[in-house]
């Protein structure tokens, strides 16, 4: 069975809906290579860490050297500087880079945060940080300061209709107009959340 959260997120800028300003501000900054630490913001399911893998693929990262990071288990200051450690590697094979995204990143301590100041501000030619937060006021003012910051919204509801029908045609579900309003508003902006509902009601 499908598990249409996961195999309808998008692996390309092209698939990412209702974020166009988060989506121009980062393809301007990766071709300028004005940045290579990045502080996506945003309520849940909206795209943070998919816009992340993204761009860590634009910045020329292979899978394989992208380290993912779930902040809320690896909060201390020991799982950092291990991080750090790692990523003063270069990556073996065709790869350019390795990257660094850490999800529900506010929830790092202060004493990581600050060990890894420098390696934000200055990180090695060949490496990147991709930092997610659904609580921007929570990461620390001299992190904020060393990232490009990128705000992703809600999305709006026609963009949430187009992305329901295209999944409804995919998969060839038959589903009730009032089930369809009903998907869409209980998700209320999340694309991620409206693929669970959607999943619940086939």
């Amino acid at each position: 069975m499908a598990v249409l959260h996961i195999d309808y997120r998008p692996d390309s800028l092209e698939g990412v809906v209702g974020q166009d300003a988060a989506i121009k501000s980062l393809s301007g900054l990766i071709k300028r290579g004005e940045s290579r630490a990045f502080l996506l913001s945003g309520p849940s399911g909206v795209g943070k860490t998919t816009l992340a893998r993204i761009a860590a693929r634009m910045l020329g990262c292979a899978d394989k050297d992208v380290l993912e990071i779930d902040a809320a288990t690896h909060t201390g200051i020991d799982s950092m500087r291990a991080v750090q450690e790692l990523i003063q590697y270069r990556p073996f094979g065709k790869s350019k880079m390795r990257a660094v995204i850490i999800d529900e990143c506010h929830a790092v301590s202060k004493q990581a945060w600050q060990s890894m100041l420098k390696s934000i501000e200055e990180p090695p030619a060949h490496a990147a940080w991709l930092l997610c937060t659904t609580e921007p006021g929570k990461v620390p003012q001299t992190i904020k300061t060393r990232c490009a910051a990128l705000a992703l919204r809600l999305v709006p509801e026609p963009e949430m209709r187009k992305l329901l029908a295209r999944v409804i045609d995919a998969e060839k579900i038959k589903m009730l107009p009032e089930v369809r309003d009903a998907v869409i508003r209980e998700a209320e902006g999340s694309p991620r959340q409206m693929l669970v509902n959607m999943a619940l009601c086939r």
